[in-house]
Parts: C-alpha cells; sequence; structure tokens
C-alpha cells in the first residue's frame, strides 16, 4: 500500500498517490513532485504511449497523444543531441549492437 501525505483529517486533505512527496490539494495536478512521471503540470505512472491497440483493425496505431520519457519527465519531442529506444526513452547514445537512424525527422536506435 502507498502511505498518502495528509495536511488534515479530510479526503481532500490528503495528496493524491501519484505526488511523491507534499502538495497544494488532492489531485494528481497538486503534487510538489511526482511518485514516477510528470507530463505537463500531472503526475502519472507512465507516460502516454506512443501507439495505441485498435481492436477493429487488430493494429497499432500511432497514439497522437503518445509522449517519450526524458528521465521521469514526458516530452513531445526527445531534446537536442538525444535519440529514441524502441520503448520510447530519450537517450543520449545507442548502446551495444544498435545504431543511430532518422524516421520521419526523428533519430532512433
Amino acid at each position: 500500500t502507498l502511505f498518502r501525505s495528509c495536511h488534515g483529517r479530510m479526503p481532500r486533505d490528503c495528496c493524491h498517490s501519484q505526488c511523491a512527496s507534499g502538495c497544494t490539494g488532492p489531485t494528481e495536478s497538486d503534487c510538489l513532485a511526482c511518485r514516477r512521471f510528470q507530463d505537463g503540470v500531472t503526475c502519472k505512472d507512465s507516460c502516454p504511449s506512443l501507439y495505441l491497440y485498435n481492436p477493429i483493425t487488430y493494429q497499432m496505431e500511432v497514439n497522437l497523444e503518445g509522449k517519450y520519457s526524458f528521465g521521469a519527465t514526458c516530452v513531445a519531442r526527445c531534446p537536442h543531441n538525444y535519440v529514441v529506444m524502441d520503448h520510447g526513452s530519450c537517450v543520449r547514445s545507442c548502446r551495444g549492437s544498435f545504431f543511430e537512424v532518422e524516421e520521419g525527422g526523428v533519430r532512433k536506435c
């Protein structure tokens, strides 16, 4: 179970479970620091997936709301001089037998 920080006796006085420590209110947008990832002003378990499964077509489709993970932050694009790994993380360089390629304006491993 997760410990929830509270600054009063009412449920609205407790921080959301996505908060790592402290908050200014009860929602995942009121956290002073995020437990996992920060997407804009909202704390989340993970960044929005780059692809979503379409049960009608039985295919993976690009999620227009998808984001890459850059440390513990969700970003629409990886910063300059970073490349994208298959799982959607921004890294400084490709490792092992992987090498850098550019696909659709995105540098990938």
